[in-house]
């Protein structure tokens, strides 16, 4: 194992390679950059610099890292960036997202995107051999949601009017939807951190509102 360095933040293993992507920030200069390196960091690279030390990292092993950050002097505005780690090219995909988050998929081909608008939670994925984006007419968070193994479904909590989650399977082909569980109204669960086993039998996930972990039994689709 190894500790690093207090100027090291927001570290992320690449999806698909052994590497990480880090923000390396020094408060007093109030400089810093994003980087790549291997997980002892005994050889890194600069891709950019940088005065922020609020950027949320995604790295699938390719050449892009996603980037989000919170617009400045805004309270829930984000803009979602992509970042070349050869060509060093900075590019803003989406701007000013109101609780913008972002959840890739295991193959990498795609990721799920979710926002705010007009105070209600969207659900969209986003393609990126074109960068086409799909609403997916879900009330819900991408932090809500988990993939399959083979990523052509997805499970998601979906909030009900009485406050607490039902959960849902959507086979994005045809963005058909199954209900999987029905809560009860008495019941109060917030479904966070989904995640399903690689033979797709079993469901795990956090209940944020008692931080406990809980597993479901599914079947796959027909």
């Amino acid at each position: 194992s190894k500790r690093y360095d207090p100027d090291v933040i927001n570290p992320v293993f690449a999806r698909t390679s052994d590497f990480i992507a880090y923000e390396q920030y020094d408060a007093k200069q109030n400089i810093g950059s994003i980087n790549i390196a291997d997980p002892l960091l005994n050889a890194s690279k600069q891709i950019m610099a940088t005065r922020s030390n609020k950027w949320r990292i995604a790295w699938d092993g390719g050449i892009y890292i996603t980037l989000i950050h919170k617009v400045a002097g805004s309270v829930a505005l984000y803009s979602l960036y992509s970042l070349d780690t050869e060509t060093k090219r900075f590019i803003k995909d989406l701007d000013r997202i109101e609780n913008l988050e972002m959840l890739w998929s295991p193959d990498n081909s795609s990721a799920l995107i979710s926002s705010t608008e007009s105070g209600q939670d969207t659900l969209s994925v986003i393609y990126t051999a074109n960068d086409v984006i799909t609403n997916l007419h879900l009330k819900t968070k991408s932090s809500k949601c988990g993939w399959s193994a083979d990523s052509t479904l997805i499970y998601c909590g979906v909030t009900q009017t009485s406050g607490t989650d039902s959960l849902i399977r959507m086979r994005l082909a045809d963005q058909s939807v199954t209900i999987l569980y029905q809560a009860q109204n008495t019941q109060r669960i917030d479904m966070r951190s989904l995640f399903v086993k690689n033979l797709g039998d079993l469901l795990v996930f956090t209940n944020a509102v008692n931080g406990k972990l809980y597993s479901f039994a599914i079947t796959q689709p027909e």
